[in-house]
């Protein structure tokens, strides 16, 4: 989790890597206390591997009436998706912890709820406001204001990197 302040009572904070812990993500939101001032970016990786991928969108969803929330995608909800128009990728899918994102919703694709399908589908490749930018894991911006780079790397954010990102097989 990364924590900036905008204003004295706003706050953007950064969320990663939660893979279906909705207990976790649940205690982390009692610590957050986030107030309709606060922005929650979600930096992707909401479902497999825990017990719970289903309560955890249900929680991120059910987020918004508190305060803003932001969804990036990450490549657990690109590989269901692919699972889900392409047959071929079911198998790699649940060798990563997709068995149990199906065990949540009750064992099969049928079983996921549309508006859960919608929202994995809306969850956004990039968040970019004046102070940062937060990208889906490889890409590598410059800040246009600072030209500084940012790096997200599976959900780790490196705000103060000044030189160009190797390839990941070199770093």
């Amino acid at each position: 989790m990364t924590t900036s302040n905008n204003t004295a009572s706003a706050r953007t904070i950064a969320i990663g890597d939660i893979h279906g812990c909705a207990d976790e993500l649940e205690q982390l939101l009692q610590l957050i206390q986030p107030t309709a001032d606060d922005t929650l970016v979600f930096l992707g990786d909401y479902i497999d591997r825990g017990p719970d991928s289903q309560r955890v969108i249900n929680t991120v969803i059910g987020l918004r009436e508190t305060c803003e929330v932001v969804t990036l995608v990450g490549n657990h909800e690109i590989m269901l998706l692919d699972a889900i128009q392409q047959p071929l990728m079911q198998s790699l899918w649940l060798q990563f912890g997709g068995q149990q994102t199906l065990d949540s919703y009750g064992g099969d694709f049928d079983s996921i709820p549309a508006d859960h399908l919608t929202f994995l589908e809306s969850c956004q490749r990039f968040h970019e406001t004046e102070a940062i930018c937060l990208y889906m894991q490889t890409t590598f911006p410059i800040h246009r204001s600072t030209n500084r780079i940012l790096r997200s790397c599976y959900g780790r954010i490196y705000p103060n990197c000044n030189r160009p990102p190797m390839s990941r097989a070199s770093e």
